[in-house]
C-alpha cells in the first residue's frame, strides 16, 4: 500500500485527531469496533480513540507508548508498523499489557473480524500451543482454590475454546494461569477434561 493511500486510511481511522489528555475526560469506554489506547497502565494518561487498522502508530505521536488498552470486539496489536513481528490479539479491556509482554511495545493495530480472529487463533497454535502473548488465559477459566493447587474444570485457551490434548499442554496451561506446574491432568480423547495446578 502505497505511502498516500496508508494516510488515507490513518485519516479517516482515527476518530480523535488529538490525544485525549486523560482517560477520565474520555467519559465512555471503547465502543462497537472501536480501540482506545493508554499511555499509562489502568486506562491512564493520554488517550486515544480508534476505529479502523493503523499501520503506523508513530504518525500518530503514540508509537512504543501504550501501556493500557479498552476495545470493543478483537483487535490484533503488533510490535513493528504494517502489523509485522510479534503480535498479540486482544478482545476486551486490557489494564496491564506488561503481561502480554506488549507494553510500550505496540506500532501497529487492527481490527479483526471473526475469520481474521480464527485465521490468528490458527498461527498461534501452529507455532506451539499457548504461544505467550496472545490473549488472556485467565478471562476463560474460574479455579477452585485449594491450600496448595487450584482445580481447573474444563479448561480453556486464551481464546475460550477447549485445551487440546498433547505433551507439555497442562503444564503450559498451569505457567499461562500464573501458577506452577501441573500436579494432575486428566485427558480426554482430544482435549483436557480436568487440570490441577500447583500455586
Amino acid at each position: 500500500m502505497s505511502r498516500a493511500l496508508k494516510a488515507l486510511a490513518l485519516a479517516a481511522t482515527v476518530t480523535t485527531a488529538a490525544a485525549l489528555p486523560a482517560a477520565a475526560n474520555y467519559g465512555d469506554r471503547a465502543r462497537g469496533g472501536e480501540a482506545v489506547i493508554f499511555v499509562h497502565p489502568e486506562f491512564r494518561g493520554a488517550a486515544l480513540a480508534i476505529d479502523g487498522p493503523v499501520y503506523n502508530l508513530h504518525e500518530l505521536g503514540f508509537n512504543d507508548t501504550v501501556s493500557s488498552i479498552d476495545v470493543s470486539g478483537a483487535w490484533e496489536v503488533c510490535e513493528h508498523p504494517d502489523f509485522r513481528g510479534r503480535c498479540a490479539v486482544i478482545d476486551g479491556p486490557t489494564p496491564h499489557l506488561t503481561r502480554l509482554h506488549m507494553n510500550d511495545n505496540i506500532s501497529s493495530m487492527r481490527p479483526l473480524d471473526r475469520r481474521a480472529r480464527r485465521a490468528a487463533h490458527r498461527r498461534d497454535r501452529d507455532h506451539g500451543y499457548g504461544n505467550r502473548g496472545h490473549g488472556d488465559y485467565r478471562a476463560h477459566n474460574q479455579g477452585i482454590d485449594g491450600r496448595h493447587t487450584v482445580f481447573f474444570p474444563r479448561p480453556r485457551d486464551a481464546y475460550g475454546e477447549r485445551v487440546p490434548v498433547g505433551r507439555g499442554n497442562a503444564n503450559q496451561f498451569c505457567r499461562e494461569m500464573g501458577l506452577g506446574r501441573a500436579v494432575y491432568a486428566d485427558r480426554g480423547r482430544r482435549n483436557l477434561t480436568d487440570v490441577l495446578c500447583a500455586k
